[in-house]
């Protein structure tokens, strides 16, 4: 679908792989994070708000403990 856009740069091709993921993104970037952590595994998204009232309530405040939450509400 982007692949005819002008705007499609060869970064693009080579990350893409040539292939189109139709799965949803979820990006989270937690203050002060400089590292990424990539998770594949399915997370339902009724689960989001729970994950969000975390990160509002300070009790989310690294890759790992995002790990750790995610784990435990699977």
């Amino acid at each position: 679908m982007w692949k005819m856009s002008p705007m499609w740069t060869a970064e693009d091709e080579r990350v893409s792989q040539g292939r189109f993921d139709p799965r949803p993104v979820l990006m989270v970037r937690l203050p002060g994070s400089a590292s990424s952590e990539r998770i594949e595994k399915a997370f339902p998204e009724l689960e989001t708000h729970g994950l969000i009232e975390e990160m509002i309530a300070g009790k989310m405040q690294s890759n790992a403990d995002l790990q750790s939450w995610l784990l435990h509400h699977r």
